[in-house]
C-alpha cells in the first residue's frame, strides 16, 4: 500500500482493504465481515469514480502543456546563455538549474499521469516523447557550453540544439490549439 500511494489510489485502495482484511480473518472468523468489508470497498470506489471522474472530468486537468512552455522558456534562456563566453554569462547557475528542472518536471509529471484514466493518460502518452526530447535537448545545451569553454566554435552543434527547440515549440503551439489546450488541460496563454 506504502509503495502505491504516488502511483495509483486503485492500487491504495486494493492494499488497505487486504490489510484490513487479513486481520480480522486471523482474529476471529466472521464469516459476514470480509463480504461486508468488500461491499463497502465497491461502494467507496463506486462513489469515488461517479463523482471524482464521471460528473467532474474536469477535476483531473494535465497541466504538461503549461510545464512544456516554461521548461522550453528555460531551455532557450540556458541556450542564449550557453553561446556567450563564460566572462559574459550571468545568472548563469540559475538559468542552468530552471532548465533542468522544469524539463524534468514535466517528464515526472507526464509520466506520474500515464496512470489516471482517460482522458488525462491519453494526453500523457502523447507528452513523454516530448518531454524525452527536452531532457535530451538541455543535455545538448550543456555540451554546447562545454565546446564554447574549450574554445571553439559549435557552429552546427548550436544550430542542432536551435531546431531540436524550434520542433519542441512547433510541438506546443500544435497542442495549445490541439487536445492538450483546447480541453482545458493545462492551457496556457503563452505563446512564443
Amino acid at each position: 500500500m506504502v509503495l502505491s500511494v504516488p502511483k495509483l489510489y486503485g492500487l491504495v485502495v486494493i492494499g488497505i482493504t487486504t490489510s484490513a482484511l487479513l486481520p480480522q480473518s486471523i482474529g476471529q472468523a466472521d464469516p459476514v465481515a470480509p463480504a461486508v468489508r468488500l461491499v463497502d470497498t465497491f461502494i467507496g470506489a463506486a462513489v469515488a469514480v461517479v463523482f471524482g471522474y464521471l460528473l467532474w472530468p474536469e477535476a483531473r486537468r494535465f497541466p504538461a502543456y503549461a510545464q512544456l512552455v516554461s521548461a522550453l522558456t528555460a531551455s532557450h534562456s540556458y541556450l542564449s546563455e550557453a553561446v556567450k563566453p563564460a566572462a559574459q554569462r550571468r545568472h548563469w547557475q540559475s538559468v542552468r538549474a530552471d532548465a533542468y528542472r522544469l524539463a524534468h518536471q514535466v517528464r515526472a509529471t507526464a509520466e506520474a499521469a500515464a496512470l489516471e484514466p482517460p482522458p488525462v493518460s491519453s494526453l500523457a502518452l502523447r507528452v513523454i516523447p516530448a518531454a524525452i526530447e527536452l531532457e535530451d535537448t538541455v543535455d545538448a545545451i550543456t555540451a554546447v557550453t562545454s565546446a564554447v569553454d574549450a574554445g571553439g566554435e559549435p557552429a552546427s552543434l548550436i544550430a542542432d540544439v536551435r531546431r531540436r527547440l524550434e520542433d519542441l515549440d512547433r510541438t506546443a503551439i500544435a497542442w495549445a490549439s490541439g487536445p492538450l489546450g483546447s480541453s482545458g488541460y493545462g492551457r496556457s496563454t503563452g505563446n512564443r
